[in-house]
Formats: C-alpha cells, structure tokens, sequence
C-alpha cells in the first residue's frame, strides 16, 4: 500500500512540531500537570486520503467550522486545507465548568504521487466531513490499450 506524506507546512510539520511534540511527552510522562496544556495544543482535522482510477478523494473532519471558514487550493500536485475553528464567545453573565474544545487555525498540505487537472477539482461539506476530489490529469489516468491481431 502506497501511503502519501503530508508536507511539512508553516503551521504544522517539520521542526516546527518538535516543541509540541517534546511538551506532549512530558505532559503524558507526567500525567498532564499542567492545567491548560490541552489549550496550548493545536487542533487540526483527521483527513483520509484515497485514490481511485480517475481522482484522489480527501475526507477531512470539520464538525462545527462552517465552510465559508475553510480555504481549499491546489498548487502543482499539492492540496492545502486550510481554516479556522472557533467557538462560541464567553460572556461576562455565563458561568463556563467546562472547556474542552480547541479552536484554532489549522493547515494541512498534502502532496499527491501524480500529476492532477488543476481544472477540476471539487469541494464540498456535509455533516461535518470536508470532501476534496481532485481529478487525475489526463495522462496520469489508465488507458487501456487494445491489441490489435496481426
């Protein structure tokens, strides 16, 4: 199975994370003493990636971001999801016990294995699932070839 590497980005990826990543490990070693470690992490969807003859298909989770929030573009071969996760404002006369949720911008760069169309690619939101198809160009896609009787 071919699997495709996300590349490293601004936001998230490369030495960038190594900060993160070293709190991380410190906060499971140490049982998260920390009270707002999980506010400082950054949030990013879950994305499935899969091919078909024809396009690579991208699910990406989004519950509660609206779509106008979300920015998809395609340079070259590679795809950039990129948006912001925002909650609810805390008012003065509410009296909040618990916040789990994490806001925050996010980006995810994905560089696919072949050439793509950069003319048909569609995206849409339903249930909280981000679908991205990007079509294969043309040449990139299988042709059968028929064999002629000699």
């Amino acid at each position: 199975m071919q699997y495709l590497a996300e590349r490293p980005s601004r936001v998230d990826g490369g030495l960038l994370d190594i900060p993160r990543s070293v709190d991380e490990l410190f906060n499971r070693f140490w049982g998260g003493l920390t009270s707002n470690a999980r506010t400082q992490q950054a949030w990013r969807p879950a994305i499935d990636i899969l091919e078909t003859p024809q396009a690579y298909v991208m699910h990406a989770e989004i519950p509660g971001i609206n779509p106008d929030d979300i920015d998809v573009t395609l340079a070259g071969e590679t795809v950039t999801i990129r948006g912001e996760k925002q909650l609810p404002e805390k008012l003065d006369d509410q009296t909040w016990y618990m916040s789990e949720r994490i806001p925050g911008h996010f980006e995810r760069c994905f560089t696919l294995p072949a050439a793509v169309s950069a003319d048909d690619i569609e995206a849409e939101a339903h249930n909280g699932v981000l679908t991205v198809k990007v079509m294969k160009a043309q040449e990139a896609q299988p042709h059968r070839i028929k064999v002629r009787r000699s």
